[in-house]
């Protein structure tokens, strides 16, 4: 594994975590949105909204987005780190940089139980810049410009343009990897206890509420700690710290906030700093790789409809 594969598949990753989930829909605009949508209810209320407070606790239930809704999407990711690969001969280090930013406009389009199934999906923006050493590279997007209709077929995700104009290889490969949990109902805001909540109150989230905040596959989530902190007028502010490690040598010692609307549960946005790490074997015999950096990630959203 080169050093820049390892630093693509931990952007990569990141990134689909919070870029692919379906939208959520709200009747004015809001703050900032994290680009995933929210946790699916108890059952209590078939696609319905409960978010009381009792006693001096609140309580925040979620509702599934309706056909209709619109929300877009912004995110931006930055990773800088210095690498430095070992072997034959004298070590070579460079400074590598990763930088993307996405614009994201998403309409639900059809919904079952608790899932969107099918979704108007624009990619208003998509940029990818790379930079190592003196090197700059800008990679463009060939979603960039483009609408699609995302939609469970056979109980598998289809893809078509809304042109009619066929679906490239590298155009299926990028909504696939952005959108893999599409039709599924959303598990992001599962990590807010069903209970009653006080300011302070720390909590851990189950593993899979954390495999859709920060991506799934091959992450391992340890030092995990999340804090309400208090209500802000209509949002409900969480911090959280944790480590997160992966089979690549990618460590991340993050820390960052979520807000979540308390009146729907929908997230109005979320933030993330890490410092990173990476040790892994090089790409040839008696190779190895590693660097240290840190990695910035907001993502944001407004919503219609």
């Amino acid at each position: 594994m080169t050093r820049t594969e390892v630093l693509l598949g931990l952007a990569i990753g990141l990134l689909s975590a919070c870029g692919g989930a379906p939208p959520a829909p709200k009747t004015s605009e809001a703050p900032a949105a994290v680009a995933s949508a929210p946790g699916e209810t108890d059952g209590t209320a078939e696609n319905g909204v409960e978010a009381v407070a009792e006693g001096s606790g609140t309580v925040i239930k979620f509702q599934v987005p309706p056909v209709g809704a619109v929300r877009t999407d912004s995110q931006s990711f930055d990773l800088a780190m210095d690498m430095t690969v070992k072997g034959k001969g004298k070590p070579q280090t460079q400074h590598t940089v990763e930088q993307r930013k996405s614009v994201v406009r998403s309409t639900v389009l059809a919904i079952q139980g608790k899932a969107i199934t099918k979704k108007k999906v624009t990619y208003e923006k998509d940029e990818r810049v790379q930079i190592v050493g003196a090197r700059t590279q800008s990679m463009p997007s060939p979603l960039t410009g483009k609408t699609y209709v995302l939609s469970l077929k056979g109980g598998k995700l289809h893809i078509e343009r809304e042109d009619g104009e066929a679906v490239s290889e590298m155009e299926d490969k990028a909504i696939r990897v952005r959108n893999q949990s599409f039709g599924k109902p959303s598990r992001f805001a599962a990590f807010v206890p069903e209970k009653p909540l006080e300011s302070g109150q720390t909590f851990e989230p189950n593993a899979e509420a954390l495999s859709e905040m920060f991506g799934g596959g091959d992450k391992r989530f340890g030092s995990v700690k999340f804090r309400f902190e208090g209500r802000e007028g209509d949002l409900a502010r969480f911090s959280f710290t944790l480590v997160i490690t992966e089979k690549s040598g990618v460590t991340m010692k993050s820390k960052g906030h979520v807000l979540l609307r308390v009146d729907t549960g929908w997230p109005t946005e979320m933030a993330l700093d890490a410092d990173v790490s990476l040790s892994t074997p090089g790409k040839a015999p008696g190779e190895s790789v590693s660097g240290t950096g840190t990695a910035h990630m907001e993502v944001s959203a407004s919503y219609e409809g």
